[in-house]
């Protein structure tokens, strides 16, 4: 079986609804990343899905779907982010130095980040399960709808498939593992 990956138009993108910029892989578990700081904090990779350069200063992100506009990304470290491009995001209230860091608090037995544009009329929905230490939960392709279990993290850089990736079902109710052989096996995690 061999599958291959177009890139959406920016038309196309906004016909299906996804978002300029989206969260595209998260770590709650981090123990191998290390910030600005020096430490070893959960951090949130941002993906660019235009062909354009996209300013992040004003958008949001939350952890309370009630209240998207929770903590505002501040001008005050560099937030650019290039087309199809990357950038990190620590979530650890710390002050922006030289990358971002928010005032987001993070749950390893599983939660929900969003992120909203400035004018709040994007809002892209993130799902994660119970992370176990230096597992991430990433969109693959970069900036698609599928979001996968890997025990390999890509900060800052594009997503790859390994076979250590699993689908992680963004019901919260199952998980679907694709076999190398070809197979797909459905795990319900609700009793």
């Amino acid at each position: 079986m061999t599958a291959s990956f177009v890139r959406m138009t920016d038309n196309e993108r906004k016909a299906a609804g996804l978002a300029d910029v989206m969260i595209n892989e998260v770590c709650v578990g981090n123990r191998a990343c290390v910030n600005d700081y020096f430490k070893r904090t959960a951090w949130i990779e941002l993906y660019n899905t235009t062909d354009d350069t996209i300013d992040l200063n004003g958008f949001y992100i939350s952890n309370d779907a009630g209240n998207k506009q929770k903590c505002r990304i501040a001008g005050d470290a560099n937030t650019l982010i290039a087309p199809h491009g990357y950038k990190i995001v620590w979530l650890d209230n710390k002050a922006s130095k030289t990358q971002l860091h928010v005032n987001v608090d993070t749950d390893r037995s599983g939660g929900t980040l969003l992120l909203t544009s400035p004018d709040g009329e994007q809002t892209d929905i993130f799902e994660y399960g119970m992370a176990e230490e230096n597992t991430s939960f990433c969109r693959y392709p970069d900036g698609g709808s599928t979001i996968y279990i890997t025990n390999v993290m890509t900060i800052d850089k594009g997503n790859v498939p390994t076979s250590y990736m699993t689908v992680f079902s963004q019901d919260g109710n199952s998980i679907v593992e694709v076999a190398g052989d070809d197979t797909i096996n459905v795990y319900q995690t609700d009793e």
